[in-house]
């Protein structure tokens, strides 16, 4: 039945956003107090506008707070008491992007040696609605049928790589927040992003599926949705770019606004083209569910969750 969400509840990610590049993290409680955890065994609470600083050393991760003094091999796990609406704030993080600095986020936030104890990273663990709100590859003041289709598309991405690749396997996260994946900014993306947010709402839960998909890896078939600035008159298939089979929902199709504008091939090239999206929502009326099915072909969209 089509109209039954396949997912009982709406899933979570992990997103590596943080590689630390300094020897501590000051995390700060914005909106809710933070239960503190070592791995599973809670410490104490970060109470409202107070401050946690987990410290490295060596293999180790030392976390020190109002009344609390703590040693550990294990990872530290700060989770809001009052929901994963709820906002933490690593305060000396640098992540400047468009002259701001975006160091807020929604839900649990997780220091923890990756990759055999190699590097530290700042993780944060968030519902994935969350997620694609933060998302920063989108421009506020774009149609708003391109919008629904860019969350849409940007939704099916972030569940596709932590579901389907093994890309991050020995990191303990799902995605980084960078464009290695995608640009998640959080929080702070929200206030500036709102009517991409609005067109996030919309969409809620809906991915992008093919009957066509070919990768046995792929229990459901929930398809991968790349998608980058704008071509030079042409998108490309998937094999032409990064090998491997073809992948029948990605293949080439015109970008008749890209050609028409004279625009010069910028990102990979495979799947939707941001700026000529954008232009058939304008100047077609294109709806959301029309702009997937045309740079992503062979493909519906499916409402997995509630």
């Amino acid at each position: 039945d089509a109209s039954v969400p396949r997912f009982e509840k709406e899933p979570n990610m992990r997103v590596g956003v943080w590689k630390m590049d300094e020897t501590r993290a000051l995390l700060t409680a914005v909106d809710s107090a933070y239960d503190i955890y070592d791995g599973t065994k809670k410490l104490g609470t970060l109470p409202i506008g107070q401050q946690a600083t987990v410290s490295l050393q060596g293999g180790k991760l030392r976390l020190m707070s109002d009344g609390i003094s703590h040693t550990t091999f294990e990872y530290i796990r700060l989770v809001p008491t009052e929901g994963l609406s709820s906002r933490f704030r690593a305060e000396n993080m640098t992540r400047e992007y468009q002259g701001m600095n975006f160091n807020e986020y929604r839900g649990i936030a997780e220091i923890r040696y990756v990759d055999g104890g190699g590097d530290a990273y700042l993780i944060n663990e968030l519902p994935l609605e969350h997620y694609v709100a933060g998302m920063g590859e989108n421009s506020n003041g774009a149609p708003a049928e391109y919008l629904k289709a860019q969350s849409v598309a940007q939704r099916t991405y972030g569940f596709y790589i932590k579901e389907y690749s093994n890309k991050h396997e020995s990191r303990n996260f799902d995605v980084v927040g960078h464009t290695g994946d995608q640009l998640y900014l959080g929080y702070k993306s929200e206030a500036l992003r709102s009517n991409f947010v609005r067109a996030a709402q919309a969409t809620r839960g809906f991915m992008v599926t093919s009957d066509l998909d070919n990768d046995a890896s792929t229990l459901s078939n929930i398809v991968i949705t790349p998608y980058f600035a704008h071509t030079n008159g042409k998108t490309k298939g998937w094999k032409e770019v990064w090998g491997g089979e073809v992948r029948p929902w990605l293949v080439p199709v015109k970008a008749v606004y890209d050609a028409q504008y004279g625009r010069r091939l910028f990102g990979h090239g495979v799947g939707m083209s941001q700026l000529d999206a954008a232009n058939r929502a304008e100047f077609l009326k294109e709806d959301w569910k029309a702009l997937l099915a045309y740079y992503y072909t062979n493909t519906t969209v499916e409402k997995m969750y509630r």
